[in-house]
């Protein structure tokens, strides 16, 4: 509860901060309202996703310089649907550079009973292979819940000449209405139904060509580092990844991205040598002009 006061409070401190600066008329600050899409599928485990934002942005810098021009605070709402899940809440962003950007975000999360989620396991040494859940998913052993989930999200991004780094952390919390442990499918781990965890993505590319700054392809490599300390759980994963940015607009769509990612898990006690593939595709739509 406290940490859920703490991010309302910020959350508050934000709004107030961009109704601050919306009244000001500085040249080259300006607003925007966005409706995000993103979909997500992946295969071993497999899984897919749809997730839709709301998310009002003010670019409060109105600099020229690459470091302040696109700099922003951001308020919104997002949900995201699966065959299994359902999940709806807000975030809060700010961008105080182009090398950093900082989320964060609390969902309200139904689980329908299908599929994986969400299986029950009696402690943290229980075998979540995929056979077991293979043969759990048959049995119809999943049981409906509901739950939160609060994540801070740090990113730092460098681009200099034709290399691109970006370095994604993840700080998240978990409270589930069960008891023991539970199989988190969109994490693909076991952790407890009070829970948190941390993952670290590292990617490192290079951008094969580009016409313009929202018109490139990046072709690299992600490390990703998964710890669920509770649980005594570690998975790390090595995989090539390809970031198509297809340019400012596209049919009716803004600054599509296609990402495609595959590779193999080099450590996880259930997953280790399994392969990994996901693709992931997003585009913004301006709700209202530049304001």
């Amino acid at each position: 509860m406290r940490v859920k006061s703490i991010i309302a409070a910020v959350g508050l401190i934000v709004f107030l901060t961009i109704a601050h600066y919306s009244s000001a008329e500085t040249t080259g600050r300006h607003s925007r309202l966005l409706l995000t899409n993103q979909i997500k599928g992946r295969a071993i485990p497999e899984g897919v996703s749809d997730t839709i934002e709301l998310n009002y942005r003010y670019y409060y810098s109105g600099s020229d310089s690459i470091l302040f021009q696109n700099n922003h605070l951001g308020i919104g709402f997002a949900e995201s649907i699966s065959p299994a899940t359902n999940s709806v809440g807000g975030f809060i962003e700010i961008e105080p550079v182009a090398v950093f950007n900082l989320r964060i975000q609390y969902e309200y999360i139904q689980y329908f009973g299908v599929l994986t989620a969400i299986l029950t396991f009696p402690d943290k040494d229980s075998d979540y292979s995929d056979d077991i859940l293979d043969e759990r998913k048959e049995n119809g052993d999943a049981e409906w819940a509901t739950g939160s989930h609060i994540s801070i999200l740090p990113t730092f991004q460098i681009k200099i000449g034709r290399f691109v780094a970006l370095d994604m952390l993840s700080f998240e919390w978990w409270e589930i209405d069960k008891n023991n442990y539970f199989y988190e499918p969109s994490n693909d781990t076991l952790m407890k139904t009070s829970d948190y965890f941390f993952t670290n993505a590292t990617i490192a590319g290079l951008e094969l060509w580009s016409r313009d700054e929202n018109t490139m392809m990046i072709l690299g490599t992600r490390y990703t580092h998964f710890r669920v300390e509770s649980a005594d759980k570690i998975r790390k994963q090595l995989d090539g990844i390809m970031i198509w940015m297809m340019g400012e607009k596209r049919w009716w769509m803004e600054k599509p991205v296609l990402v495609t990612v595959a590779g193999g898990i080099l450590e996880d006690k259930y997953r280790e040598g399994s392969f990994f593939a996901g693709i992931v595709f997003e585009f913004e739509y301006s709700l209202l002009p530049r304001q």
